[in-house]
């Protein structure tokens, strides 16, 4: 076996799998850029109003999932919800 095979397991081991663009996963709530049809900000999903952007994408690709960060508020982020579920789309938080 060779030396640099055994250095791979012990690090998978101690690290576990090796993930392809972790920053960008972070970014996308654990999705990659390709994937995404359309990404908001913190800020822009706390706003009063939603943007109608989200709902015409939703209505036209039935099989997206939103994906929705935990860490705001569900106030916030409740009307994203409810388009989801008006579309006919799965969501994730």
């Amino acid at each position: 076996m060779k030396e640099e095979s055994v250095d791979f397991y012990l690090q998978q081991g101690i690290f576990g799998h090796a993930e392809t663009k972790p920053d960008e996963r972070r970014m996308f709530l654990g999705s990659l850029r390709e994937r995404a049809l359309l990404a908001l900000t913190k800020g822009q999903v706390s706003r009063n109003k939603p943007y109608q952007e989200v709902e015409q994408i939703l209505k036209v690709n039935r099989q997206a999932t939103v994906l929705l960060n935990g860490e705001l508020s569900y106030a916030s982020y409740s009307q994203y919800v409810k388009m989801a579920n008006a579309a006919g789309c799965s969501f994730k938080v």
